[in-house]
């Protein structure tokens, strides 16, 4: 039985990890009012106190546009100065840490799969801010385990995700316009927490690895064909048309392709499974 510290205990992933790792081991939950993650000696007294063997990073600051601007400084404090904190703790202290990164590393030009070996080049500040500290994680601990995965939806019809907006606004309209040069592969938190509690198990294979972890599918879809296959799962009736990402501007240039190549032997379903799933129990 492993002592597991998990931040951002109240996020959309940690809501379906907890249950997974609660059974077979003791968990400590923080979130921003347990744990202050941009300083130090708070972080040390929380972690020293519980003494974890594996720390999983949940928390971030997920807000991308806002990045680029009002919200920079928190996104490098929190997606970067955080990290590197936490690092320098689990070194010292011979704590395993796994922490959750993202396909927005990437630029999105090669219009292939993103092995984990590829060189991330950020497009914007919440994809510069995680690709930093992934690299302050690594420099302070070698060991340390990077999950990147894409496309997150979970946490039922209580959390903000891309399946919840769609389903919304699937019932309420007649048509909708979905960007259909965006592609990717989604992500059901169940499967990645499942996958997760996996590398646990065996996480002496797994130290100082890359890993990309997404539903599996025989090649990207766009948010388009995710819209279609959301409304067809869902029985609505609503009209899907695809659009350019240009009909709806956001500050923060979003990548093109974030295909992440899986070269594990930790398989997530094929995400129109874990999209059914996910609708069935929502």
């Amino acid at each position: 039985m492993n002592k597991i510290l998990i931040t951002g205990a109240k996020g959309m992933l940690a809501h379906d990890l907890i249950p997974v790792l609660e059974t077979d081991n003791t968990l400590l939950l923080t979130d921003v009012a347990e744990l202050d993650i941009t300083d130090f000696d708070s972080i040390s007294g929380v972690l020293w106190d519980f003494n974890p063997d594996i720390v999983i990073n949940c928390a971030a600051y997920t807000a991308v546009d806002k990045a680029e601007d009002d919200g920079e400084i928190l996104n490098y404090k929190v997606n970067t100065l955080w990290v590197w904190l936490l690092a320098k703790w689990c070194a010292a202290y011979g704590a395993d840490l796994i922490h959750i990164s993202t396909d927005y590393v990437f630029a999105g030009d090669q219009e292939q799969w993103y092995s984990p070996d590829d060189i991330p080049t950020p497009l914007n500040a919440y994809g510069m801010a995680k690709r930093l500290w992934e690299e302050l994680a690594r420099q302070h601990l070698p060991e340390t385990i990077i999950i990147r995965t894409a496309w997150l939806y979970g946490w039922w019809s209580e959390f903000p995700n891309f399946v919840n907006t769609m389903l919304k606004l699937g019932a309420e309209k007649e048509s909708l316009q979905v960007v259909d040069d965006q592609h990717g592969l989604p992500t059901y938190t169940l499967d990645l927490a499942t996958s997760i509690n996996t590398i646990i198990q065996n996480i002496l294979q797994y130290r100082g690895q890359t890993c990309h972890l997404t539903n599996s599918g025989e090649h990207s879809i766009s948010w388009y064909e995710f819209t279609q296959e959301i409304c067809k799962q869902a029985d609505l009736k609503c009209d899907i048309q695809p659009c350019e990402s240009s009909v709806y501007p956001r500050p923060a240039p979003r990548p093109s392709w974030s295909e992440l190549k899986n070269d594990s032997d930790i398989q997530l379903p094929e995400w129109k499974d874990g999209l059914g799933r996910y609708l069935e129990k929502r």
